[in-house]
């Protein structure tokens, strides 16, 4: 999906894929009812299994639009948001 929107040029679309350790999401969830029924929100493996996906599309997506895609750590945005 990103990778349409990316492609369409009259949106002039900048995409940052924003990238959590897996055991700061984990500790968020538990506190959210509507992730309680999904396994992936819950089991440390299919959690950690989606962000190989997305880090393996991430890399390709910044190859193909290196000025139009980003991946950032949250931990370095909640550290020091300005700089980064």
């Amino acid at each position: 999906l990103v990778k349409q929107l990316l492609q369409d040029k009259e949106l002039n679309l900048k995409v940052i894929l924003l990238i959590r350790d897996p055991r700061g999401v984990m500790q968020s969830r538990q506190h959210r009812n509507f992730c309680q029924p999904a396994p992936d929100c819950w089991k440390p493996e299919l959690l950690c299994a989606d962000m190989i996906s997305d880090y393996v599309a991430a890399a390709r997506l910044k190859q193909e639009y290196p000025h139009r895609f980003m991946a950032l750590r949250y931990e370095e945005l909640a550290l020091s948001p300005n700089s980064t």
